[in-house]
């Protein structure tokens, strides 16, 4: 497993994207009600959709670079991971058309285009929840995994300490 530190970063920016395009979404909707949202919005919101595909990618490959193989993931999780992947293909897609072509759009289109954002973001939500289930799920099964911090092993750190601490005790 990669360190924890990476992996804490990594989740730091993965939330902050979440929190990016669900809000960035929603204000993008209700903006759309009333006249057309800027086209910087749609970019934002699309390079926060970007950063949550770059983001999740990076977990697997912080997994891969240290254990020299994929996340290990089964059932639900595969499924939700699935769906985040759609849904950030999805809304990236649809922020591209908006950037191309949505100040021509109907206020009815934009109010789709802007909705349909919001609505990929909460089910990515949900699906991450689905994720993070499954992943306690199989820890309560088989206990914590080995972890490590800035390339040290936490056990190994500990059997250090211990050793350290019979000979300062003799």
């Amino acid at each position: 497993m990669g360190t924890l530190l990476e992996y804490a970063l990594i989740q730091v920016f993965h939330n902050f994207g979440a929190l990016l395009v669900v809000g960035l979404s929603g204000y993008g909707f209700r903006v759309a009600l009333r006249h057309p949202p800027p086209q910087m919005l749609a970019l934002l919101v699309m390079l926060a959709w970007l950063a949550q595909g770059l983001t999740g990618a990076t977990f697997g490959w912080v997994t891969y670079r240290s254990d020299h193989r994929l996340p290990d993931i089964h059932g639900i999780a595969v499924g939700a991971l699935m769906i985040k992947i759609s849904c950030v293909g999805m809304g990236v897609g649809l922020m591209a058309t908006c950037l191309r072509w949505g100040p021509s759009w109907s206020a009815h289109r934009r109010m789709a285009i802007w909705a349909g954002s919001t609505v990929l973001a909460c089910l990515a939500l949900t699906a991450a929840a689905s994720f993070r289930r499954d992943a306690f799920e199989r820890l309560a099964r088989t206990g914590p995994p080995k972890a490590t911090f800035l390339g040290s092993s936490v056990t190994q750190s500990e059997e250090r300490l211990s050793s350290q601490e019979d000979r300062t005790a003799i």
